[in-house]
């Protein structure tokens, strides 16, 4: 459904219908900028991409997040099928929850464009799968894990955009 020109809402029941749903793609349109709970029906769900979507009031806890404007809730980790989760171009703030190492078989992660702060969770470097990592134009602070040596499946690595300091790890 991304890059149209859709407007409205999206369907309150629309999970109800769609239990097999594997991705959703929602980004760049003209659509209400709720997500109906029903979505959490969609057990399968592997694709979340809201960037660039503006989202607005509450995402379904069951999808793993509470209201944007507040810190990536602990239950974001029970979304362990999730393979990409882009968060982009939002107005995210709080900090990344230590929990974001649960999601073991993540292979892309975009949070770039929000105003998350402080530390970059060491337990990112628990992601061996992950191939795409972006935290770009946020408030970061620290220094950069040393753990993120472990990240052997990294293609793309950008934290560009941040006040990060202190040396580069010798492992990256």
């Amino acid at each position: 459904m991304a890059t149209n020109e859709f407007s409205g809402h999206l369907p309150s029941d629309m999970g109800l219908f769609l239990p097999k749903l594997k991705q959703l793609g929602l980004l760049e349109n003209k659509l209400s900028r709720r997500i109906p709970n029903s979505i959490s029906n969609a057990s399968q769900l592997t694709l979340l991409d809201l960037s660039r979507y503006s989202v607005s009031g509450i995402i379904p806890k069951a999808l793993g997040f509470n209201q944007l404007t507040s810190t990536i809730p602990l239950s974001f980790r029970s979304l362990t099928n999730v393979l990409k989760v882009d968060l982009s171009s939002n107005s995210i703030i709080g900090n990344l929850s230590l929990e974001i190492g649960d999601m073991k078989v993540l292979r892309i992660l975009d949070l770039s464009r929000n105003e998350l702060s402080r530390n970059i969770p060491i337990t990112i470097g628990g992601l061996i799968d992950l191939t795409n990592l972006s935290l770009v134009i946020n408030q970061l602070e620290g220094s950069i894990p040393e753990s993120f040596g472990a990240l052997l499946s990294l293609e793309m690595f950008d934290i560009s955009g941040n006040n990060l300091s202190g040396r580069i790890p010798k492992s990256l």
